[in-house]
Parts: structure tokens; C-alpha cells; sequence
């Protein structure tokens, strides 16, 4: 976003997708009506990465915003992290301490951001799905369960 415009728009949780781990899936319970991603059975961890690059050399990422949903059971984790790279190959990492109003300036200046989350933890036969990401109803269609908002500014000489 620029000068408050949206110069570009993703939906659906693929798009944008970097890479995927423990083969997360789209998990729809029809019994309670809720729809959520989870790992596969046999996986210990799932993790997803986005990636978002600023391709104008005329413009600069100056803030990212997250929010998503998530809901964990039985001492599950759901756990974010941004990696913002900038034009010197350097790479910094931050951690998401909580992501339902996440802000940071640390990704000032860098030419490509990855979102990265993992899910992890459950106990038992049913340990997979104790790490639910987006977990909403499936009524509710239109409010989105992850919004990145990436504010750039000009940045020419």
C-alpha cells in the first residue's frame, strides 16, 4: 500500500504460498460447522511460507501489519515469525509474539519478506489437529482470517 492505495490484493490462503511443510490441508469439520488448516496426521510440525517481494527498485517497505486467527488445544502451538531480506543478502528474523494485531518498522528497507508459521504440539492420536490456523465458521465467508498489510513509500533519490 501506497499513499493509502492497494497496489495489490492476494486471497486465499495459497496464494502467495512460498513452500509447505507436513502437508498442511484445509480440515472442514461439517459436524461443527468449522473450517480451519492443520498438519497431516503423520507430521509433527506443518509449517506454510509466504513470500512478498517489492519488485519496484523506486519503492521501500516501510511497515508490515499482521493479523491472523488461530486456536490451539491441548498444549498445541501456533507460532509466527517474519524473515525481512534486504538488497545485501542480509536476513533478519523477527519473532510474532502475538498474532492478532501484530506491527513492526524492523522490515524498513527490505526487498522481500517472508511470513513463516508453524503448527505444533497436540497430544495423542488427534495431536494434528490440536493446531488450527484461520479456525473459523464455515457462515462466516466474509471476514478474512489473515490480513498482511505491507505499507511502501517512495524511496527515489
Amino acid at each position: 500500500m501506497r499513499n493509502n492505495i492497494i497496489l495489490e490484493e492476494k486471497s486465499g490462503w495459497l496464494e502467495g504460498m512460498n513452500t509447505m511443510e507436513g502437508g498442511v490441508f484445509r480440515k472442514v469439520e461439517n459436524d461443527w460447522k468449522m473450517v480451519y488448516l492443520a498438519r497431516s496426521q503423520q507430521a509433527k510440525h506443518g509449517s506454510v511460507k509466504w513470500t512478498f517481494e517489492i519488485p519496484n527498485s523506486r519503492s521501500c517497505l516501510e511497515t508490515l501489519t499482521l493479523k491472523a486467527k488461530s486456536e490451539v488445544f491441548q498444549n498445541a502451538t501456533v507460532s509466527w515469525e517474519i524473515e525481512a531480506i534486504f538488497d545485501d543478502d542480509r536476513a533478519v528474523t523477527i519473532s510474532v509474539p502475538n498474532c492478532s494485531n501484530f506491527h513492526t518498522e524492523e522490515v524498513k528497507k527490505a526487498v522481500r519478506i517472508n511470513v513463516i508459521v508453524t503448527l505444533s504440539g497436540g497430544q495423542n492420536q488427534e495431536a494434528w489437529q490440536h493446531a488450527q490456523l484461520f479456525r473459523q465458521s464455515l457462515d462466516n465467508i466474509e471476514e478474512p482470517s489473515m490480513i498482511i498489510n505491507i505499507q511502501l513509500k517512495n524511496c527515489s533519490v
